[in-house]
């Protein structure tokens, strides 16, 4: 369910900081970077850790839009 939830925020993200970037490109782009959470081989908690690393990586992008001057 997390894997999902990213690829939407993944999505819109790319969208504001990429907007000239065809879909299918950053659709591509997307499922290349989320493919270890949905690979069976992964162990979970290595799914878990790339899947906490993008969800900080949002969050770090979100928050430096709020600070002034970025």
């Amino acid at each position: 369910q997390a894997a999902w939830y990213l690829s939407e925020a993944l999505w819109r993200a790319s969208s504001e900081m990429q907007p000239d970037l065809e879909p299918e490109e950053r659709w591509e782009a997307i499922q290349a970077l989320l493919a270890p959470a949905h690979d069976p081989d992964v162990p979970a908690p290595e799914k878990a850790l790339l899947l906490g690393r993008i969800f900080q990586l949002l969050l770090i992008t979100c928050l430096a839009r709020l600070v002034p001057g970025s």
